[in-house]
């Protein structure tokens, strides 16, 4: 019931894909022929929901209680920063 409830709260997109690849049990090509996706389309959305499920959905239920969670908008802005950050070079002294 736990499991249902969170994988009703993903976003469509990343919701067909979970149901199809992780509950039905169909291969990464047959959900992208299905889908009407690309096999890397397909890994990236169910990685992306994997994601959303496990950071989102599992503190929720843990608590017990509704907890704002990070949406897929958010979880991107991060992992954006967090590429902006490495990518930075430190700025030699009198340079």
């Amino acid at each position: 019931m736990v499991l249902s409830t969170a994988i009703d709260e993903l976003p469509a997109d990343y919701r067909a894909v979970v149901l199809l690849r992780d509950v039905e049990g169909l291969s990464t090509q047959d959900t992208a022929e299905a889908l009407g996706l690309t096999v890397v389309n397909v890994k990236t959305r169910l990685h992306r929901a994997r994601l959303f499920l496990r950071s989102g959905g599992s503190t929720s239920f843990r608590l017990g209680r509704s907890v704002r969670r990070p949406t897929l908008k958010m979880t991107e802005q991060r992992r954006t920063w967090s590429l902006v950050q490495a990518t930075r070079r430190p700025v030699a002294a009198g340079t």
